[in-house]
């Protein structure tokens, strides 16, 4: 299921938001109503979510995606879950971000995402035609520590540059 941003109901936001809170240790729940509602003009956002088998938030992975300006990258990023549903992710929010722009070529769009402590996913993310790899560094707290060492382990990609 992939939406718009501003469409998302509270029961999704919630999902969103408590799926988020167990992914970093932290309540980020004014920040993705942001991200969701949008922060500046111009800037939309899509959100998706695909449930798999397991128990409890395990079975769920969602991600958001938001778009600065009508030109701009498609930045990918919370997206929280397992890694096999990335990729699957990835395509429910390109298709629905910009299905309604007739004419537009898959190859014309840039997507963004920082990846965070997942390298196997970074390889498979390599494998496809177009990805590249801009750079690569550790993803830390203004404190040193590693960031989101408090979550579950089910956070793959950033919300960047971070809102609020």
């Amino acid at each position: 299921l992939a939406i718009d941003g501003k469409s998302c109901k509270n029961e999704q936001l919630s999902l969103l938001v408590n799926h988020d809170a167990s992914a970093t240790g932290i309540n980020r729940k004014d920040r993705i109503k942001l991200l969701l509602h949008g922060y500046a003009e111009g800037s939309r956002s899509t959100v998706a979510f695909l449930s798999t088998v397991g128990p409890d938030l395990n079975r769920f992975s969602t991600a958001v995606a938001r778009q600065d300006c009508a030109d701009g990258p498609l930045i990918i990023g919370p997206m929280k879950g397992r890694e096999e549903c990335c990729i699957p992710l990835m395509h429910a929010l390109v298709e629905k971000h910009f299905g309604d722009e007739g004419g537009r070529e898959m190859n014309d769009i840039c997507v963004m995402m920082m990846v965070t402590d997942h390298p196997d996913l970074v390889a498979r993310l390599l494998e496809i035609k177009g990805m590249s790899k801009v750079s690569e560094c550790p993803a830390m707290a203004s404190d040193g520590g590693l960031i989101y060492q408090n979550g579950d382990g089910s956070y793959l990609a950033m919300m960047h540059p971070t809102l609020g």
